[in-house]
């Protein structure tokens, strides 16, 4: 369908060593970006939103069984955020994921 989807290579191949590595990916070809990530990997992909709130090109976030936490919190952003998560994950508990909505935009 002509989407270019970019890995982000990680220090150690741990989001958390290298939260800000898309903003060095994000090309001037492509006008908007979204960002996603499982896990760590979401919850740095939500840091990068909230660190970053002034970046036009990222579009939104996709976070996989993540969510922020309340030091970077998204709830006055107005970045869109699709948020997924099963019963079964594993790692997150669906508690933990309901919890950290608190920290997500309000739904528009």
């Amino acid at each position: 369908l002509g989407f270019r989807v970019v890995i982000v290579p990680m220090p150690g191949n741990l989001a958390l060593n290298g939260a800000d590595r898309a903003l060095g990916l994000m090309t001037d070809d492509i006008p908007k970006w979204f960002l996603g990530g499982h896990s760590m990997g979401g919850a740095m992909a939500a840091l990068f939103a909230f660190e970053n709130p002034e970046l036009e090109k990222l579009a939104g976030i996709i976070l996989w069984a993540a969510y922020p936490d309340g030091a970077n919190s998204l709830e006055a952003s107005e970045i869109p955020v699709l948020s997924i998560a099963g019963d079964y994950d594993g790692v997150a508990t669906p508690e933990e994921v309901e919890a950290g909505k608190a920290y997500l935009p309000a739904v528009v």
